[in-house]
């Protein structure tokens, strides 16, 4: 290893694991409008929001005037699902994942609500398997117990709402209406009939780490799972035997980064210990770009 190297790894300490991922990821961008008027919003992954007049309300159900900013987040790729730490998961089902967007407005620093739905044009993922199955979840709390305790978020299927394609100058756009401000994700159930397991990581190579996470992240599919600690190792359920996945752990001791990576090369193998080293915030970002 470089001296170069070393120095970048001794660089920087955090304080947890979520501060890093929140310094790393996607980032939060804002758009500033008369909420009275019809407005268009284009984010820079191309994401259109089309938001009527009147349709922004404060919490006492007063009609929105005067400025308003828009805020909203985009994630396209299995690094960006990593580093917002928002896998593509529905309880215990896996998602293949067109897009995630949040959208959310304030005035004057406080929240604002809807009063009618926003409509969405999402650009449809170059890769995508099958976006005619896609459907519409959003953020909403955990319902399975066994996952609770460790994470505070999971994605509930939206009923009622249709997900369509459209052509826009010669793009393709997944198409829907929300109608509260929220994370969302435009995805699909991966096939469900063939045969599960539950597979199991160990990490080795570093002792008694304050944190600690794990992710799955599919091989041609745009699909990435969190992992779940239970003590001595990390456990993904309901996983596609024959899948190919590669594992990613991310570690944090005394303010210090760790990285482990290894593969799945069938689920069905079961088992696998990833090596843990210490580590630069590129060397994490050249791995997850990298899956």
């Amino acid at each position: 290893m470089t001296s170069s190297h070393n120095q970048a790894v001794e660089g920087v300490r955090f304080q947890s694991l979520e501060a890093f991922l929140a310094s790393k990821g996607p980032q939060k961008q804002y758009f500033r409008v008369d909420p009275t008027r019809e407005n268009l919003i284009t984010g820079s992954r191309g994401t259109r929001l089309h938001i009527p007049p009147y349709a922004l309300v404060s919490t006492t159900a007063q009609y929105a005037k005067g400025p308003v900013d828009i805020e909203l987040v985009e994630l396209f790729q299995p690094s960006e699902m990593i580093l917002a730490n928002r896998p593509s998961t529905s309880e215990d089902r896996l998602l293949e994942m067109g897009g995630q967007l949040a959208v959310f407005a304030y005035q004057q620093g406080k929240p604002l609500t809807l009063g009618r739905p926003l409509w969405v044009e999402l650009p449809i993922w170059s890769q995508a398997h099958n976006p005619l199955a896609m459907q519409l979840f959003e953020h909403s709390k955990p319902t399975m117990r066994a996952f609770s305790a460790q994470t505070n978020s999971d994605w509930q299927p939206i009923k009622g709402v249709k997900v369509g394609l459209q052509r826009l100058n010669g793009v393709k756009y997944h198409v829907f209406s929300i109608d509260t401000l929220n994370w969302y994700h435009c995805s699909h159930f991966l096939p469900s009939k063939k045969r599960k397991v539950m597979v199991s990581v160990y990490p080795v190579g570093v002792r008694a780490l304050d944190e600690q996470l794990a992710f799955l992240a599919f091989r041609n599919r745009n699909t990435v799972a969190r992992m779940y600690w239970s003590g001595s190792h990390f456990s993904a359920f309901n996983i596609p035997a024959q899948s190919s996945a590669e594992v990613i752990v991310l570690g944090l001791k005394q303010g210090q980064l760790f990285l482990g990576r290894n593969r799945f090369r069938k689920a069905k193998q079961k088992t696998l210990n990833v090596h843990l080293r210490h580590c630069s915030q590129m060397d994490i970002i050249d791995a997850l770009q990298d899956l």
